[in-house]
């Protein structure tokens, strides 16, 4: 039975050693530029007035002349006949809402169709809306430093709150629809000071508008509702997270000088670039990947030129390719480039990712 064994075991031996003689310069190929980590490019997209490039459940193109809406392929599954030189866009689940910041015309998009359209006067500095297309839009209107108004899915108007003394760096809603978070900024003393309040959207009278968070000499970048209704601060010093007893804890801190990026806009994670270490042939730096928990890390032998992030997925331009890499730290897919790379945006749940080129966007299956 031994003797059996021994023999099917020669011979499968030989079979492998033949099977790799015959096909040596392919599995070569193959162990040394690891293409079975390399993206495929699905479809080009061949644009040559592309002016701004948005993203959420699916691709939005600003041209010329429209806003065209694509999934998988170059094939426009929608668009809107608009003629603006500059948008603001938010998407999260299927909504997207649209906003062209000097006319104040606002779109509500739910997957690529559109819902409702409006107009606000004034100029729109800023638009986000949450997973059930509940919208905030901050602008400027005279006698305020910033206002801001509420919309429901449906386009009704909900309320508008106004600062007279603060700016609005960033505005959130909570997924359960209760509750507007404003990240505001006071330039007016020596000292700069940051503050979150709170407004219940159920009922918007003064007394439930409330200040959760004050620092000084710190600026509120973004801000960022989780799944769990938990808000996310990304600061200039760090990250935090307030929870839903309003409790606060740092999920990280740094020297901005130390950090190349740092960004929360998977709505997950901590996500930032830290400088390691610079050397005769560049700079190698970190990717540091931090939930309330945990902490992950990607080392890079240089550091990326820019930083995209959507629900698991992290897209990293190196300059000659970009390299994709899940929140657990684990490389997915890497992506070489065959030109000047002008932006990365990630759609589909992080699935798809549509590369930015002067002329035409790559999209690429993760």
């Amino acid at each position: 039975m031994n003797k059996k064994w021994i023999v099917l075991a020669v011979c499968l031996a030989i079979i492998v050693s033949i099977v790799t003689y015959l096909n040596y310069d392919k599995i070569e190929e193959f162990l040394e530029n690891k293409s079975w980590q390399l993206a495929d490019s699905v479809a080009t997209i061949q644009l040559d007035n592309i002016i701004q490039v948005a993203s959420g459940k699916n691709l939005v193109v600003l041209t010329n002349d429209s806003i065209d809406f694509y999934k998988d392929t170059d094939a426009v599954n929608n668009s809107l006949d608009i003629v603006a030189s500059e948008i603001v866009t938010s998407c999260s689940n299927e909504y997207t809402a649209i906003a062209d910041k000097k006319t104040g015309n606002i779109y509500m998009m739910k997957s690529d169709t559109k819902l409702w359209e409006t107009k606000i006067t004034g100029e729109i500095f800023d638009i986000t809306v949450n997973k059930n297309g509940y919208v905030a839009v901050t602008y400027s209107q005279t006698g305020y430093k910033s206002t801001i108004k509420v919309l429901k899915a449906s386009g009704e108007e909900l309320f508008t709150t106004f600062l007279a003394s603060t700016y609005a760096t960033d505005v959130a809603i909570a997924d359960n629809n209760k509750i507007l978070a404003v990240a505001e900024v006071d330039t007016e003393g020596i000292t700069l000071i940051s503050k979150i309040k709170i407004i219940e959207i159920d009922n918007v009278n003064e007394t439930k508008s409330n200040t959760i968070h004050e620092e000084k000499d710190s600026l509120i970048m973004d801000i960022e509702y989780t799944n769990k209704n938990e808000l996310m601060v990304l600061k200039d010093t760090g990250v935090m997270l307030i929870d839903n007893k309003m409790m606060i804890s740092n999920i990280v801190e740094y020297d901005y000088s130390t950090v190349a990026y740092s960004i929360i806009e998977n709505r997950e994670n901590a996500i930032l670039i830290r400088k390691a270490s610079t050397g005769i042939f560049g700079t190698e730096s970190v990717l540091e990947i931090y939930d309330k928990d945990n902490k992950k890390e990607y080392r890079l032998e240089t550091t990326p030129q820019s930083i995209s992030a959507q629900n698991k997925t992290i897209a990293l331009n190196l300059g000659n390719e970009v390299v994709f890499v899940n929140t657990n730290g684990n490389l997915i897919k890497r992506y070489n480039l065959g030109g000047q790379l002008r932006d990365i945006k990630l759609y589909d749940n992080g699935n798809m990712a549509a590369l930015v080129f002067k002329n035409k966007i790559e999209l690429i299956k993760i």
